[in-house]
């Protein structure tokens, strides 16, 4: 369970960084980018940095998560213009695959209310 100190940072963090990436960086597609999460170590040094793409092609959304993370010097630089901390973590960005993960899950629910009225029908014929 992340500390009260955790959460504050986190949250800070977030709002800081989605605005970095949107103002500040010049990184194509960052604008269908945006920042989903954070978890941050208990020490605040390192912080895993979570983002979701709005994009159906895997190759441009990896490209644009590379793209970001060859960034991440350059937004911790801004993140120490921006918050008065002694220590700014260090950052790894991570798809946040827990969108990818709801959507196959709704695929499988959908197909198996499928089969299920569809054996009802055979059933009731």
């Amino acid at each position: 369970m992340s500390s009260r100190r955790q959460r504050q940072m986190e949250k800070n963090l977030k709002r800081v960084i989605s605005d970095i990436i949107r103002h500040d960086l010049e990184i194509e597609g960052a604008d269908l980018l945006s920042v989903t999460g954070i978890d941050i170590t208990p020490d605040l040094q390192k912080a895993t940095v979570y983002v979701s793409h709005i994009e159906d092609d895997e190759a441009k959304r990896d490209a644009v998560i590379k793209r970001l993370r060859r960034q991440e010097r350059s937004i911790r630089q801004a993140l120490a213009n921006e918050l008065p901390l002694k220590h700014i973590p260090d950052l790894r960005f991570r798809e946040d695959e827990s969108i990818k993960r709801a959507a196959r899950l709704n695929n499988i629910m959908q197909e198996l209310r499928e089969e299920r009225e569809q054996r009802n029908r055979e059933r009731d014929t």
